[in-house]
């Protein structure tokens, strides 16, 4: 005679009950990709920084590729465009699996026009003096054109010095490029046999090139951080009035 065994309707609730609970816990747990930052624009390449080996996809603000790159084990990426983005408004759309993907809008900063500039320019301040037996004392307008004026000369010098830099970072940018460029040659291009991977000129070319894109990476970053400020100190003079190239 078969014997069956009953097994109580509550025992496979709660065994069901902590699964879906299981699972709720992990998805929680879910972090998402770091929203971009860092961003540097020129002519033909994006430059930023994200979750280290996430995908970074450039977009229009209609959702249309402009170019898509992969996050290195620092989180910088490079995307070339043949389009100048310089003036443009963008989206990064980030995504790495086991993540929740983010889409970052890039504005760009707007300029005033000489419209505007008229209308926030300061009136001309008419320098009054007390006349004493002595001397004659500045009134408070006297002074506040002043301050004003050292403000303004203030900027001019932080943007001339931060230009200084700017430039200066150009030329190891080059050759970086160049010695990086040099040392791919030593390296097989393609398919090839373990042993030629294994060669010593090979290892060598390889930790040297990887070497020269951390320099790489990290002067990109003082580059972005550099121009952020140039053009902060050209928009403070141009809210001023103070016309910028």
């Amino acid at each position: 005679m078969n014997k069956y065994i009953e097994v109580p309707a509550i025992v496979v609730l709660t065994a069901t009950t902590g699964l879906l609970a299981m699972t709720n816990n992990a998805s929680a747990k879910k972090s998402h990709v770091a929203k971009v930052s860092k961003v540097r624009v020129t002519s033909k390449r994006v430059y930023g920084h994200t979750t280290k080996l996430a995908t970074v996809k450039l977009v229009t603000t209609k959702n249309k590729t402009l170019g898509h790159s992969k996050a290195n084990k620092k989180g910088n990426f490079i995307i070339k465009t043949k389009k100048n983005l310089k003036k443009a408004t963008f989206k990064f759309k980030v995504s790495k699996k086991g993540y929740v993907s983010r889409t970052t809008t890039f504005k760009k900063i707007s300029t005033v026009s000489k419209t505007q500039q008229k209308k926030q320019a300061p009136k001309p301040v008419i320098q009054q003096t007390v006349k004493s037996a002595n001397a004659s004392i500045p009134t408070q307008s006297t002074t506040s054109e002043n301050s004003r004026a050292e403000t303004i000369a203030k900027l001019k010098s932080e943007i001339t010095q931060y230009q200084a830099e700017y430039d200066k970072i150009n030329a190891p940018l080059a050759d970086l490029d160049l010695q990086i460029e040099n040392e791919l040659k030593i390296v097989p291009s393609g398919p090839a046999a373990p042993e030629d991977y294994a060669k010593p000129e090979v290892i060598a070319a390889t930790a040297k090139i990887h070497d020269l894109r951390a320099q790489k990476d990290s002067l990109y970053i003082q580059y972005g951080s550099i121009e952020q400020k140039i053009l902060a100190a050209k928009k403070q003079l141009t809210l001023m009035g103070i016309s910028q190239p």
